[in-house]
């Protein structure tokens, strides 16, 4: 990308001061640093390498993150590649001497990395994402087809395509079944931890969260065994703050919820546009129309999900998402470190703008079902390749 050298200089200024805040937040977690036993590091972009995304620079004490990394990537990858380079800072600045004769990525470095609660995947010295196509944030070594219970579900789900209702009704309420009872078994575990769990972040390209994110979110997190959080991340290339959803859980659940997230958003579009020249033709139209269809959509399908869940469902066996992520405390405490400071969000307005839209969207949402392949998506933009960090 060709910048004039002016609007280049004014575009580092801006991403240096970003940079900054994520460094502090960072820093701001570690007791000595608040002490003031550790004085805070300088922040460089650099442009000079195509395959190193961040260093840590312990003689001149400076913390160089890639411009390439900057401009290509998602903004929490960035995010990452600072945690990482700043926990090797903490490392030198506050480990014994010892430490040296440790690799460049050891025992203290894994603990300094604990403590700034970063991902697994930013603790490695080397990550090569881009045959996935995916960024590290929502990267996945695992297929599906290496789980057994996510394979038993993908089959289980190519039977709710079924012209048959109840079949397929069925199918759903199996699947469902399945996914509760291995929910139930990982919790049991004792050595279940924070290590289990991981985030991935759906980026919405909007400032504003939309209506129907709500109840795409309110599925997920009431059916799929996740826990759903709206937040905010910044897109260097446009210099915004836009909105993103960001799902927690067991590994095996995000897959799942995932592909309903993916899932969930093309059907809305797709029934909407097909929908749309009949509501142009009883004089519904616009936002209010296309809302009011997608939000009956989505909460006519929810409804229909609890009627599945609820005739399935003995008395002394209720195992709902909600009650199941309620008593795992693992998770729970996870979510916490991630999200010290979460504030609880309410559900959008079920005001009816279009009524014809919202009984149509209504009937739509009845007749949706979930159904196989499961995979990751591409959400956007994503650099790829190999990050190489160096001290």
């Amino acid at each position: 990308m060709f910048i004039h050298q002016n609007a280049e200089a004014k575009i580092k200024t801006i991403w240096t001061e970003m940079l900054l805040k994520v460094y502090f937040a960072y820093m701001t977690k570690i007791a000595a640093f608040r002490a003031k036993k550790i004085s805070p590091a300088g922040i460089i972009i650099f442009n000079h390498s195509d395959f190193q995304w961040g260093y840590w620079d312990c003689r001149n004490r400076n913390i160089g993150i890639s411009w390439k990394l900057i401009e290509e990537s998602p903004w929490d990858v960035v995010e990452g590649v600072v945690g990482h380079e700043t926990a090797h800072q903490l490392v030198s600045d506050l480990a014994s001497s010892s430490y040296k004769t440790e690799p460049s990525h050891g025992a203290t470095f894994q603990f300094i990395c604990s403590q700034l609660h970063l991902d697994p995947i930013y603790q490695r010295a080397k990550i090569d994402y881009k045959e996935s196509g995916l960024p590290p944030s929502i990267f996945e070594p695992q297929k599906s087809e290496d789980n057994p219970i996510l394979e038993k579900v993908k089959k289980l789900l190519a039977l709710t395509s079924s012209p048959e209702p109840h079949e397929a009704a069925t199918a759903l309420a199996m699947a469902g079944k399945l996914m509760a009872r291995h929910n139930i078994e990982m919790m049991s575990l004792r050595e279940a931890s924070p290590e289990l769990f991981e985030r991935r972040r759906f980026c919405l390209k909007t400032v504003k969260f939309a209506p129907e994110d709500t109840y795409v979110a309110m599925i997920l997190r009431d059916h799929f065994f996740v826990y759903t959080i709206f937040t905010y991340y910044y897109d260097a290339l446009q210099n915004k703050t836009l909105s993103c959803l960001d799902i927690l859980g067991r590994r095996v659940n995000l897959i799942m919820a995932e592909h309903v997230f993916y899932f969930l958003k093309e059907r809305c579009l797709t029934l909407w546009e097909a929908h749309k020249p009949i509501a142009k033709a009883q004089g519904e139209q616009g936002l209010g129309a296309k809302n009011s269809f997608i939000r009956n959509l989505l909460l006519s399908f929810h409804e229909k999900l609890l009627k599945v869940a609820r005739e399935d469902q003995t008395k002394d066996q209720k195992m709902t998402s909600a009650l199941i992520l309620s008593q795992d405390s693992a998770l729970e405490q996870f979510k916490r470190e991630k999200y010290p400071h979460l504030i609880s969000r309410s559900t959008a307005s079920t005001r009816v703008v279009a009524p014809n839209c919202a009984l149509a969207g209504k009937e739509a949402g009845q007749a949706l079902t979930i159904h196989a392949p499961i995979g990751p998506k591409q959400p956007g933009r994503n650099s790829g390749g190999l990050i190489d960090y160096k001290r």
